[in-house]
């Protein structure tokens, strides 16, 4: 019991589980030499002598119960409440133990001198003790054995049929037999019946933990070899035989240490390498396995690659259908919406020109608003159409060579009345060159969008800019592109609106609405669509809500 405490305390002697054994082997040391005692001594010392045995008896069977909690691991956490029971169930257990027996020296067994000890009130307590005890125990590694896997599973296996064995062997040779048969006869081999519990508690930590049998058959001669100095100062005669076996015990005790620490150490050492080989191999065979099934794994992989690209260049085709589809559709209405808007418009005129008698002012004011009702709906339904065929790609693109600079002089001068009316102000920047092969129809109507929205959302007393040049592309370096930055100093767009408003027809900011109400806010969907058939790109960039907004329009040379 000795060998086995100091063995599992000397692997790590900070161990809550290592402790509690070591208490537990101790315990079972000090009961079974005070029972031995009870054999002994004569019956006048009996009954201290006794005491002392289940006193030990008692922190054997409480430190078993907490190391089987805590081994390998607890399976459950003890709340406040639960330690506080532990802990007072504790103190009553060991304060009851030695008072559950009433001795008589007197009074002795027949044929022997062993005096009768009579169970009180006390011993009932502490059978009750024993038996929650049991249960708790066997409760408990009964639960862990089902939860756990592989060494865990074989270790709680062990001190399960030890700890069964140990109970069943001193329930009826310290009990049994005492309170019930009246008969010591079996109780001192009490100590005896401890051991299918300690051969399977240590076999389980040593053969399942840390330790090899070189550890083993170290700790074993170490403690052999300071037994046998023990024993030689035990029958020592002389001072002088006492100091000199007293110091190489010492001596023996220290190195003794230290060697079963050198070889503690490499155990681990080798241990950790069995493990980072085991999972070496784990690995290989992984590698092994990856590389065996690589080659089927990339055929099925592209097996299936395949039939996505089916499924994608079919859904393509059918995205394609469709698109014809919708182009002739747009084609087929806009002749359907401007015929009658036309021969409305038509009637109207000869009506207005007509000559005859002269309308009164009321009819004429009639005849008048239906005619420019009339041409707002052609106007509008023209913009549907600009939008649509601009979309899909209809409208047809006649570019020659064009002045940018000219385009925009000319645009100014047609809108110079909206200038002077809000007292705008132009600051123009170009390069010596500005010809680019655009249709000049549509990228006229672009640009005027543009300007017009500077125009339209600028404030009054503010300006404008319009800026170019000609500059490399981005990313191939071995291109020219066009750069046209259009910005005033108007009502700016918050980054959120910025990401939408090239995107979405017939959507503005909020600012943008209180300016110019009356706006439908497809301009600048026309313009992106015109510059995209173009090859370009065009995009708003506005650091604040009150800096304005810049366009940038990009065109390939």
């Amino acid at each position: 019991m000795i060998f086995f405490g100091a063995l599992v305390l000397l692997h790590d002697w900070k161990s809550l589980i290592n402790k509690t054994f070591a208490v537990m082997m101790f315990g079972s040391l000090g009961w079974a030499l005070a029972n031995m005692g009870t054999f002994n001594f004569s019956p006048d010392r009996f009954e201290s002598v006794l005491n002392a045995a289940l006193i030990f008896a008692s922190i054997q069977t409480l430190s078993g119960s907490a190391f089987v909690y805590l081994f390998p691991k607890p399976n459950f956490s003890l709340k406040p409440w639960h330690k506080v029971v532990a802990i007072v169930f504790s103190l009553i257990f060991l304060g009851v133990s030695p008072l559950q027996y009433d001795v008589n020296p007197s009074v002795t067994y027949l044929n022997s001198n062993i005096p009768i000890a009579e169970p009180n009130v006390f011993n009932v307590i502490w059978g009750i003790g024993i038996l929650a005890q049991v249960i708790f125990t066997i409760a408990v590694t009964v639960s862990k054995y089902r939860k756990a896997e592989g060494d865990g599973k074989r270790q709680l296996g062990y001190i399960l049929i030890g700890s069964s064995a140990t109970f069943v062997l001193l329930f009826v040779s310290q009990y049994l037999t005492v309170n019930v048969l009246k008969t010591p006869i079996l109780n001192s081999y009490g100590p005896l019946f401890m051991m299918p519990l300690i051969l399977g508690t240590s076999y389980a930590i040593t053969r399942y933990h840390l330790f090899s049998v070189k550890a083993i058959t170290t700790e074993i001669t170490t403690f052999i070899l300071w037994l046998f100095l023990l024993l030689r100062i035990l029958f020592d005669e002389s001072l002088q035989d006492y100091f000199v076996d007293g110091t190489i015990l010492l001596g023996v005790i220290i190195v003794g240490i230290f060697l079963i620490k050198s070889v503690l150490k490499e155990v681990r050492q080798k241990e950790r390498l069995a493990e980072l080989n085991a999972q070496l191999d784990k690995t290989n065979a992984s590698l092994k396995d990856l590389n065996e099934h690589l080659e089927q794994k990339v055929a099925e992989q592209t097996v299936e690659i395949r039939k996505a690209y089916e499924v994608e260049k079919k859904a393509r085709i059918e995205l394609v259908e469709l698109d014809k589809a919708k182009d002739q559709f747009i084609l087929t209405t806009q002749h359907h919406l401007r015929t009658p808007l036309t021969i409305v418009k038509g009637y109207i005129q000869s009506f207005i020109t007509k000559k005859g008698p002269m309308l009164d002012e009321e009819a004429k004011s009639y005849v008048t608003k239906a005619s420019e009702a009339a041409d707002e709906v052609g106007n509008l339904v023209n913009e549907f159409l600009d939008i649509s065929q601009m979309e899909i790609g209809k409208s047809m693109l006649n570019k020659t060579p064009t002045d940018i600079k000219s385009v925009i002089q000319g645009i100014l001068i047609s809108l110079e009345p909206l200038l002077q009316a809000k007292r705008l102000k132009t600051s123009l920047s170009f390069p010596e060159n500005n010809v680019i092969a655009v249709d000049l129809t549509k990228m006229k109507e672009a640009l005027t969008d543009l300007i017009d929205n500077a125009i339209q959302y600028n404030q009054e007393g503010g300006s404008i800019s319009i800026r170019a040049q000609k500059m490399s592309h981005p990313i191939e370096k071995d291109k020219l592109i066009y750069r046209l930055t259009i910005g005033g100093t108007g009502v700016g767009i918050s980054p959120e609106k910025l990401q939408t408003l090239l995107v979405r027809s017939f959507q503005r900011d909020e600012e943008a609405i209180g300016v110019n109400a009356n706006d439908r806010g497809i301009g600048l969907i026309i313009a992106r669509n015109i510059i995209q058939a173009h090859g370009g790109v065009i995009y708003a960039e506005s650091d604040e809500k009150d800096k304005g907004t810049k366009f940038v329009v990009e065109l390939p040379v």
